[in-house]
């Protein structure tokens, strides 16, 4: 796994597994994706596929950018044509849709399709730089408290980061000051 699955965010994970051609000609192959937000608003596509029969073996790579319905060939010998459909990005709501469609022009078994599934949810919502963003747009103290006590109950108990426990402390102290303030009626 390289940094930047592990600097992503994973949005969705499917896997997809058909078994083609027959007795003496069959192939099985398993491809899984991953849909991922790269950067903020920047999704990609991570995959491994693994397949056994008239050669075997294993391919992993990405992440390919997703911005929209697009077929793309992404190698030639064999061709495989990536198509994604149906792309949705709500980004008032931080959702994110696609069908994804691999085909792969096979020798002896022709065209086959080795993964036909939609890849979606909620991106964003986790993170420190989205929450921020979100708190300036907002200006109401108890909106704020809303978003900030869900977040920090996460990070409190989950990171291990130390710029990112910082971070923590630096909200807690904020949280504090506006509890504080509305408290006092001043927010």
């Amino acid at each position: 796994m390289n940094s930047v699955l592990n600097a992503a965010s994973v949005i969705d994970v499917k896997t997809d597994e058909h078994t083609y051609g027959a007795l003496f000609a069959r192939e099985k192959v398993a491809v899984t994706l991953t849909l991922i937000e790269t950067d903020p608003g920047q999704f990609a596509i991570k995959y491994e596929a693994t397949y056994s029969g008239i050669k075997s073996g294993h391919i992993a790579g990405g992440p390919v950018p997703i911005t929209g319905d697009s077929s793309t060939v992404v190698n030639q010998n064999p061709k495989v044509t990536v198509i994604v459909s149906n792309y949705s990005n709500d980004q008032q709501n931080h959702l994110i849709s696609a069908h994804i469609q691999i085909t792969v022009q096979a020798p002896v078994l022709g065209n086959i399709t080795i993964f036909d599934k939609s890849l979606g949810g909620q991106y964003g919502i986790n993170t420190l730089q989205l929450m921020f963003a979100h708190m300036a747009e907002i200006s109401n103290p108890e909106k704020v408290m809303s978003v900030l006590h869900p977040a920090l109950a996460q990070y409190s108990s989950s990171s291990e980061d130390l710029n990112i426990s910082q971070r923590v402390i630096e909200l807690e102290k904020r949280v504090t000051i506006l509890e504080a303030q509305i408290a006092a009626g001043k927010g």
